[in-house]
């Protein structure tokens, strides 16, 4: 366990804190998902996972959904959880059978699986549509003085852009099976051109976003104070004096669970903990 070699000075603690389930929050405020935010604004430590098996799989049980699972053995949640981390971002049938079986230990067939894709997609217009603006997005480019195609962007919240190099319409393809529309282009500049869809650009945009948050964050606790000592995706710790622990919890809290000026309407939740030593 190397987490738990990393220790705070003398008479000094962790505070740690996660942005929860912030790819799942993300790419619904993106698209615009009016009726899932609405759920999580009123229950802000709602599970995204139970709010997609209610809305989309038919759960109206009054138990939560993890704790009805634990004591029917039922694999619900996982589908639901392999459904929002891998179908939201334009998984087809082939793949989803792999990420199934590596996310939530599911073994899907490859039928059942072309099933769950056309109805995650059925129930999910939103973030469908988000992928059709994104590709419409990156095919609208520029050209400079000498008539040279400029890269391809993705607008962020933030302010920033995703950059995609030599865009091929003529790379275009259209994939039957999945119903996916794909142009060749570079991702990294000097690197192969590789397949860019939908799909991708919403995980693209959606993981970016999610990075700009986790750093906005990072300066805030910075700025109250709590030094950062260490950040693993979307988590920060910070090391603050034993003294002072449960204040800074309560503050990092705060700050972790409060969207940014340029993200108005989402829905951010954290989990905050005091540690000894670094843990999960």
């Amino acid at each position: 366990d190397l987490r738990s070699c990393l220790i705070p000075k003398p008479g000094h603690v962790f505070v740690s804190s996660d942005l929860s389930q912030i790819e799942n929050r993300v790419i619904l405020w993106l698209a615009g998902d009016d009726a899932a935010l609405r759920v999580f604004f009123e229950n802000p430590m709602a599970d995204a996972y139970e709010v997609h098996a209610r809305r989309t799989l038919g759960y109206s049980e009054a138990e939560p959904l993890a704790d009805w699972c634990a004591r029917t053995g039922s694999g619900l949640r996982q589908l639901a959880k392999a459904r929002v981390l891998g179908l939201g971002f334009g998984c087809g049938g082939p793949k989803f059978v792999k990420v199934a079986k590596m996310m939530a230990g599911l073994d899907v067939t490859p039928e059942e699986a072309k099933r769950i894709v056309r109805d995650f997609r059925e129930k999910n217009a939103p973030i469908v549509k988000l992928w059709r603006y994104l590709e419409r997005m990156i095919l609208d480019y520029d050209r400079d003085a000498d008539g040279r195609r400029l890269p391809s962007k993705a607008a962020l919240p933030s302010g920033r852009d995703i950059r995609y190099f030599d865009l091929l319409e003529s790379g275009r393809e259209e994939d039957g099976e999945d119903g996916m529309t794909s142009w060749a282009g570079r991702v990294v500049r000097g690197e192969p051109r590789k397949k860019i869809w939908g799909g991708l650009l919403s995980e693209n945009v959606t993981q970016a976003t999610a990075r700009d948050i986790l750093a906005v964050k990072i300066r805030e606790s910075e700025d109250a104070g709590m030094p950062v000592v260490l950040h693993v995706h979307d988590e920060i710790v910070v090391e603050v004096p034993e003294a002072d622990a449960e204040t800074a919890r309560t503050e990092l809290n705060r700050i972790m669970s409060t969207a940014p000026d340029w993200a108005p309407g989402l829905p951010t939740k954290s989990g905050t903990k005091i540690l000894r030593r670094y843990g999960k």
